[in-house]
């Protein structure tokens, strides 16, 4: 019963706003194109804010890390290439070691006991 009542109103919609373009179509013509030019303008404005509000937030994130960058490259002239051969040397031994792992002691002889029974 909705469903019906939904596409009757919707065909009543369209047929209606069909006779209104034809009637602007041929008395008005002039209205048409005001109407389209002022739905443009307002369309373009809305992107225009929409794109300039979306990449001044990306230029904050940009900005943020150039200047990170820039802070550790001077902080690493300054320490030298000494260094950086220890840091290097040191991310490298970090890197092979395996996490340590500890056996935990159960009662492995209780489980074996109730799949025989």
């Amino acid at each position: 019963m909705k469903k019906k009542l939904f596409t009757s109103i919707v065909f009543a919609v369209l047929i209606l706003a069909s006779l209104e373009f034809v009637n602007r179509l041929v008395f008005h013509p002039f209205l048409i194109f005001r109407d389209l030019f002022i739905t443009a303008v307002i369309v373009g404005v809305i992107f225009l804010a929409y794109h300039f509000l979306s990449t001044m937030s990306k230029n904050k994130e940009q900005r943020a890390f150039l200047k990170a960058a820039r802070q550790s490259r001077k902080r690493l002239k300054k320490q030298g290439k000494t260094a950086k051969t220890v840091y290097r040397a040191q991310k490298a031994i970090r890197s092979r070691s395996t996490a340590h792992l500890t056996v935990i002691e159960g009662r492995k002889g209780k489980k074996l006991s109730r799949l025989a029974r």
